[in-house]
C-alpha cells in the first residue's frame, strides 16, 4: 500500500525535484489574489538561474477545468485537487474571493483543504481565504489576519482564532495568513526569502517593481482607507483628482471650486461623506503616499515632498511626526529595502 506523503516526508525540498505550489481557487476568487503570489514564486527560478525551477507552480481547484475569477471575470484553467493526492506539498495557497460565504459552506472543498494541509510544509491564505483555513479548523488558538473589512466578522464567526486585524500577514507555526490582495503579494515574498535569502527576495522585489519589504506587523492599511465609502459620483471624481493631483496647492477652495460649491458648502458634503475634514483628508493621504516613495531609498526626501505636495521639508517632517510619531528619516531606517 503506497504511503500517503506528509508535511515531514515530502520530496519537495531536494534539490533535483523543484517545490509544489498549490494556489487553490474557486469561482469567483479574487484575480489578484492568484496572479500575485504565483508571479512571485515564478519569478524565483529567474532570479536564481536554476534549471530544473525552484518552484512547480499549479492553480488547483475542487474538480478541475475553467474557474471564473473576480472582479474581471477572467476565466482560468485549473487542475482537480485529485491529480495531487500522493504529491507531497511544499506550500498550499488558499486565494480570498468575492463569495466567501458559499466557499466555506462548500464542505467537500473544505475537506480537499484539510486533507491537503496536513501534507503540506506550510500553508497560506490570501484575503479572505482565511476564513477557508478557520472553516477547516486549521486556525483555531492560531493568529491570523485578513482583510480589514472582514477581520471582525472574521472574530465573530471562529472565536478560537486570535484575529489581528491590522497584520499585513501573519505567521504562526506552519500556518500564514495575509490581508487583501496586494498583501498576498508581501507573504509570498516573505516565504520565497525563507527558501533563498534575502539577496534573491531583494531581486525578486527589483525586478517585480515592488518595495522589498514591508513587515508582516506593519499596518495594513492606511488611515485614508478607514474612512467613510462614498456612492456619491462627485466625491469619487474629486477623490481620484485628489490623488492625481498632490503636488498641486489642494485647498479647501480648490478642491470646492473642482466641484461648483460654495467653500462652506463643500466642507459640510466632504465630511458628511468622508468622516473627515477636507484638509485632514488630503494631509493623510500625502503622508501615506510619502510613506510608499520613502521606503524606497532611490527617492530622495525632498523628492518626496516635492511629489506628495508638501509645502516643504519641515512640513512633511511635522506631518509624519504628529501622525506617526517618528520622522521621515526614521521611518525610512525602519522600513527601507535596503535594510534587506
Amino acid at each position: 500500500m503506497q504511503k500517503t506523503p506528509t508535511a515531514t516526508s515530502h520530496d519537495s525540498g531536494t534539490h533535483n525535484t523543484p517545490k509544489l505550489v498549490l494556489m487553490v481557487v474557486f469561482d469567483g476568487a479574487i484575480a489578484t489574489d492568484i496572479a500575485g503570489p504565483l508571479d512571485i514564486f515564478a519569478s524565483a527560478s529567474l532570479m536564481k538561474n536554476e534549471q530544473p525551477s525552484t518552484y512547480q507552480v499549479e492553480v488547483v481547484s475542487l474538480h478541475g477545468g475553467l474557474v471564473t475569477t473576480w472582479p474581471t471575470n477572467i476565466q482560468m484553467m485549473s487542475k482537480a485537487f485529485s491529480e495531487f493526492e500522493n504529491r507531497a506539498i511544499d506550500t498550499l495557497l488558499i486565494a480570498g474571493g468575492a463569495h466567501k460565504s458559499s466557499v466555506i459552506e462548500n464542505q467537500p472543498f473544505i475537506d480537499c483543504i484539510r486533507k491537503a494541509a496536513q501534507r503540506a510544509r506550510r500553508v497560506a491564505s490570501i484575503c479572505t481565504g482565511t476564513f477557508a483555513l478557520a472553516q477547516a479548523g486549521l486556525l483555531d488558538e492560531r493568529s491570523a489576519t485578513t482583510h480589514w473589512n472582514w477581520a471582525e466578522q472574521l472574530q465573530e464567526r471562529y472565536p478560537k482564532i486570535k484575529v489581528q486585524p491590522d497584520a499585513i500577514y501573519k505567521k504562526d507555526g506552519k500556518l500564514y495568513s495575509s490581508a487583501g490582495m496586494t498583501a498576498g503579494i508581501d507573504l509570498a515574498l516573505a516565504l520565497a526569502e525563507e527558501d533563498l535569502g534575502r539577496e534573491t527576495a531583494l531581486k525578486i522585489a527589483q525586478y517585480s517593481v515592488m518595495f522589498l519589504k514591508r513587515p508582516g506587523g506593519q499596518s495594513q492599511f492606511s488611515s485614508v482607507l478607514s474612512y467613510q465609502k462614498s456612492d456619491d459620483a462627485r466625491m469619487i471624481a474629486l477623490q481620484e483628482w485628489i490623488l492625481a493631483n498632490l503636488q498641486q496647492n489642494l485647498s479647501v477652495d480648490r478642491m470646492a471650486e473642482f466641484l461648483n460649491m460654495a467653500p462652506r458648502t463643500f466642507a459640510r458634503f466632504f465630511k458628511k461623506h468622508v468622516g473627515t475634514s477636507p484638509a485632514k483628508y488630503v494631509e493623510e493621504l500625502r503622508l501615506n503616499t510619502a510613506r510608499q516613495y520613502i521606503e524606497n531609498p532611490q527617492t530622495s526626501i525632498n523628492e518626496v515632498v516635492r511629489r506628495c505636495g508638501f509645502e516643504n521639508g519641515e512640513k512633511m517632517r511635522r506631518s509624519f511626526i504628529r501622525n506617526l510619531g517618528i520622522s521621515p528619516q526614521d521611518y525610512r531606517n525602519r522600513f527601507c529595502s535596503s535594510q534587506l
